[in-house]
């Protein structure tokens, strides 16, 4: 069983206890998230599969697609 608990991004906040971190993650401005969003809706309506999967690597730069076949389009 493997877990990731902090994305690379992510802010290390100490808390009262040494061996426990809390994350802050940055936050997106809205109209950056609606452009995102309608990049994405555009390219699953009319594009493949590998361009959706390529910019959805883009949004979550950690995710590795171990096993599958889109590991190609790893990073």
């Amino acid at each position: 069983l493997y877990e990731e608990l902090l994305a690379d991004t992510s802010i290390n906040i100490p808390t009262h206890h040494p061996k426990i971190l809390a994350a802050r993650d940055i936050v997106l401005p809205f109209k950056q998230i609606e452009k995102i969003y309608l990049n994405l809706a555009k390219v699953a309506y009319s594009g493949t599969e590998n361009e959706l999967v390529s910019i959805l690597k883009e949004i979550v730069k950690e995710y590795k697609s171990e096993n599958s076949k889109f590991v190609f389009l790893d990073k």
